[in-house]
């Protein structure tokens, strides 16, 4: 696994004020990194790092829609 990003244990709240399609956490647009893929050869690859997000209070009390925003799909 290939990490960018890890929030754990933490408390986020109105994370975004300026706008009320956003969250606190955004994970679109994710630099991608190369790497080794997993098949036999362990050929070279491009794609983005994986981010954790475990274990956290996410408050959005200032008009927010999402605590997590996955703008470009990036939830698969």
């Amino acid at each position: 696994m290939r990490i960018c990003c890890v929030v754990h244990k933490q408390v986020l709240f109105n994370g975004c004020r300026e706008s009320d399609d956003h969250g606190n956490f955004n994970s679109w647009d994710r630099t991608p990194i190369l790497h080794r893929s997993n098949d036999v050869n362990g050929t070279l690859a491009w794609s983005p790092a994986d981010s954790i997000i475990s274990q956290n209070l996410i408050i959005n009390s200032y008009g927010a829609s999402h605590g997590i925003d996955h703008d470009d799909g990036s939830m698969f």
